[in-house]
């Protein structure tokens, strides 16, 4: 009801277990599960039972909500299996002011295929005003299946400056795609197009690595260009601006 030509509403809910295993929003289900179901009440068994839920629902989204020790990591992001970790797109590396970073590398370690989102938390009106944190999506049109197709594919980045664009791309490929080894050679390029019309400087570029390395950094603004050798997993830009505001992309595996 609410979508027209320059919004899109987006149904979902949030799964949430008190125990600190952790949150979890599920958007595009033609339902919702409840804690309360019998699936779901045995804590050894209710992360499995879920990850297994979401896998037979192809189309659906979800997301790793404020992991940390307050409301949980989902065990240290554990049980991962193919099964669930396509079932899993997102992970909330900022949630009403509070970052945590080191989550996000931890997931990808651990195999998680996961793009990094900023996101508010309102529950108290200001909604996508309480603060300048965004997730930006890219989407190839202002439509539900268009948002949908994009946070499936994982076409994500978060920051903590509203009008931060940040575009990038490895040999090509956008950020959050996955590639087998054949598709690149003994070296990849990675572009990144950034752009902030209302600081003076972007900051620092880095393309970060297993275990949160920083394999190449740069400071500049409009295009970078990294030449690395294709010897990592996976390859994510962050960019620390001079205000202290963080971004960081998805990356491409």
């Amino acid at each position: 009801a609410v979508t027209d030509e320059t919004f899109v509403g987006i149904f979902g809910y949030e799964m949430t277990w008190q125990n600190g295993l952790g949150h979890i929003s599920t958007f595009f289900t033609p339902g919702f599960q409840s804690r309360n179901q019998d699936a779901y009440i045995n804590y050894n068994t209710a992360l499995q039972n879920y990850y297994q839920t979401l896998a037979g629902v192809p189309g659906s989204v979800s997301q790793f909500n404020h992991p940390g020790t307050f409301y949980g990591d989902f065990e240290d992001f554990g049980h991962y299996s193919p099964e669930a970790d396509a079932a899993m797109q997102l992970l909330e590396v900022v949630c009403e002011g509070e970052a945590n970073y080191d989550a996000y590398t931890r997931a990808l370690d651990k195999g998680w295929h996961v793009a990094p989102t900023n996101n508010q938390n309102n529950h108290n009106g200001l909604w996508g005003a309480a603060d300048s944190g965004r997730t930006v999506v890219y989407a190839e049109a202002l439509t539900e299946e268009a948002f949908a197709a994009a946070l499936r594919n994982r076409r994500v980045y978060a920051t903590e400056d509203a009008d931060l664009e940040i575009r990038y791309n490895l040999d090509g490929y956008l950020l959050g795609t996955m590639l087998h080894r054949r598709d690149v050679g003994e070296t990849v390029t990675l572009t990144a197009w950034i752009s902030d019309p209302t600081d003076g400087a972007v900051g620092t570029v880095e393309v970060i690595v297993e275990g949160g390395q920083v394999a190449a950094s740069a400071q500049i603004s409009g295009e970078v260009v990294f030449e690395l050798t294709a010897s990592h997993r996976y390859y994510y830009l962050r960019i620390t601006q001079p205000d202290g505001d963080i971004a960081v992309t998805a990356p491409v595996w």
